[in-house]
């Protein structure tokens, strides 16, 4: 198979990789915003100071709740803001490995370019082979 074409392959499969990329980190950030939702609704109707009995008598929600219905919404408001912390994290790895997958296509745009420009006879061989070692080089660096 020709050069040319197989770069233009690799840097259709990046594309691919990329809207995958993309889809993902969409997802992980909508998962994220119904947490902090569903986070938010939570720290409106349960207090979270240490003194539970005292805050009952201010907050007439709490007169309907029993101390174990409270301290399980306290229990499931560290879990969801530890939730929310985790997906933080993966959407910023998520967003290091699109930036890293958008470069590696830019090199391949460059190297299919240069490739191109190469199969005309005015460069010799020898610099498209080097050019080629170089950019393959850069793409598996970004991969790993």
């Amino acid at each position: 198979m020709p050069l040319p074409r197989i770069i233009k392959i690799k840097r259709l499969q990046q594309d691919a990789e990329i809207q995958k990329r993309m889809k993902s980190q969409q997802s992980l950030v909508e998962k994220r915003s119904n947490v902090d939702a569903e986070l938010s609704h939570l720290k409106q109707h349960v207090p979270l100071m240490s003194d539970t009995s005292s805050e009952c008598y201010t907050n007439p929600n709490l007169h309907e709740l029993s101390l174990e219905q409270i301290d399980g919404a306290i229990t499931t408001i560290n879990t969801l803001e530890a939730e929310s912390n985790d997906l933080e994290k993966l959407i910023e790895k998520s967003q290091e490995k699109l930036s890293r997958e958008r470069a590696i296509k830019e090199s391949l745009k460059e190297l299919e370019s240069k490739v191109e420009q190469s199969q005309q006879p005015s460069q010799p061989n020898e610099q498209v082979d080097d050019l080629v070692i170089q950019q393959a080089g850069l793409i598996q660096y970004g991969n790993s």
